[in-house]
This record gives C-alpha cells, structure tokens and sequence, in this order.
C-alpha cells in the first residue's frame, strides 16, 4: 500500500525530532565536558600556584637568619664521641679503610634508614645544616634505552636519609637529614645549578659513551631533574657507633647516591 503524504510527513517530523533530541542531548553532553575541562584547569592553576607559594614559604623559612641560627645545633646526641666537632657536629670517621669497602660494611651491618654519600650533585646552602640533591629524572642505557632514574621512585617514597661525605680521603658522618622538599627544576634552575652539580647532573643521566649527547640535551633542557632539599634533623648514634666499628649486629640494605652504583668517590 502507498504511503500517504500525510503519513510522510509524520514519519519525517518523528525523525527529525528524534535527531533534534539527540543533538540537544550531544550539546549538553559538549557543555557539561567543557565545563569539566575548565573547572580541572582552574584546579590545576589553584594547585600550581599554591605549590609555588608553598616552595617560596620553604626557601624563606630555610634561609631566614633566625631559622638558621636555631639550626646551627641540632638534637643533640645522648652520647659524645672524641671525633666529633661540636661546632658543627660532624663526627670524622677516623681510621676507617679508605676504599669502598667502608660504605659495604655499613650497608651490611646498619638497619634503618638509608645511607647515601654526599658528592658533587649536592649542593649545600648552609653546610652542614641546609642543602639540596639533585638527581635526574631519567637515564640512558648504554644500549640506548631511555628509563625512569631509580632516584626518582625511591626518593619520593622515604622522607629522611643518614649522609656521610668524604673529604681529603676522609669519610665523614654529617647526620640524619629531612628531605623537606621535592621540586621539579626548570630548564632556567637548572642553568642555574653550579657547575660540578650540572656535570654531575650529565654523569647520572646516563653511560659515559653516550656523555657528548647528554651535555646537549642538558644546555637545550631536554634532561629534566628534580631537587631534594635536606634539613639536618639529629645524630644517629647506632649508626655512628658502627661506623666506627663498635657494634655489628644489624643488618641493613641501602643505595649510594651514584647512579650507577658502582662508584662512592673512593680511591679504588
């Protein structure tokens, strides 16, 4: 049977109606993501700048003379040891070996927080109280694979670090140290950085064959970085009394600050 005109014509407006409903429906659909999308970039705007005050809130409060005269003791430590400099609370680690076989036997022996070496890519803004780390954010394989740093997980997960440093063939203990802050460096903060921290920078970004390649990536600011700022908190005493061969009865595992591992700044 035919199909009327006028029936036609319903089954036109029936579907024409039904395509306006659907496109009412995808508008407000369209809208209500917009507005989404805006609200999550107003968020993200609050967030960046509360971070930024946040940061600026820490520099200020590291850096003020009063913060800094109050930091110049820190908790004081239950026992005294005939190498420690009082002023500065630094214990020297006399007649330890001089090789890497040092920082081996604290690693074995010592259970508790871990144990990282001060070297060139940390940077002190009141030695030994204030300073920062700086690692990178990814590393180059010999075999030319890009990966996320170890130092960038790990880092993130603790909040408190024992650090020793060695200076003139000497180890030192300096402290348990807060890492009180974790900032992403710009391109600008990290041109900023001294110059033995930026090479540092380079060394832990990858293998040494690939060092020309990552010496431009660094000046184009291809390599990214973060900071760890640390805060002198205390003395650990058990920590110390192994290290100078008192007592071995713990049993620990830590990580160096080499990103290769394979290196402490020792002589072998």
């Amino acid at each position: 049977m035919p199909i009327s005109r006028r029936a036609l014509n319903v089954l036109c407006w029936r579907l024409m109606a039904k395509r306006s409903r659907n496109s009412v429906y995808e508008w407000k659909m369209l809208r209500s993501n917009l507005a989404l999308m805006r609200q999550i970039a107003q968020l993200k705007a609050s967030y960046d700048e509360m971070q930024a005050k946040y940061a600026g809130l820490e520099v200020q409060l590291g850096l003020s003379p009063a913060i800094l005269r109050g930091a110049e003791h820190t908790s004081p430590s239950p026992r005294r040891y005939a190498s420690r400099d009082e002023s500065t609370g630094i214990v020297d680690l006399f007649g330890v070996p001089t090789s890497r076989k040092f920082m081996k036997k604290a690693k074995k022996h010592y259970s508790g927080n871990d144990i990282f070496v001060a070297k060139d890519d940390t940077h002190w803004l009141n030695f030994p109280e204030l300073g920062f780390v700086v690692k990178p954010d990814r590393q180059l394989s010999k075999a030319h694979r890009w990966s996320n740093s170890y130092y960038l997980g790990f880092l993130r997960r603790i909040h408190q670090i024992e650090l020793l440093t060695r200076r003139e063939g000497k180890w030192y203990y300096l402290g348990t140290y807060l890492i009180t802050a974790r900032d992403t460096l710009s391109h600008e903060g990290i041109s900023a950085l001294p110059d033995k921290t930026r090479q540092a920078l380079v060394t832990q970004s990858g293998h040494h064959s690939h060092r020309t390649q990552l010496e431009a990536m660094l000046d184009s600011g291809e390599l990214t970085a973060t900071k760890y700022s640390l805060k002198r908190a205390a003395c650990n005493d058990a920590l110390v009394n192994i290290l100078l061969g008192g007592r071995e009865d713990s049993q620990r595992h830590s990580v160096e600050l080499d990103a290769t591992g394979s290196s402490d700044g020792s002589d072998d």
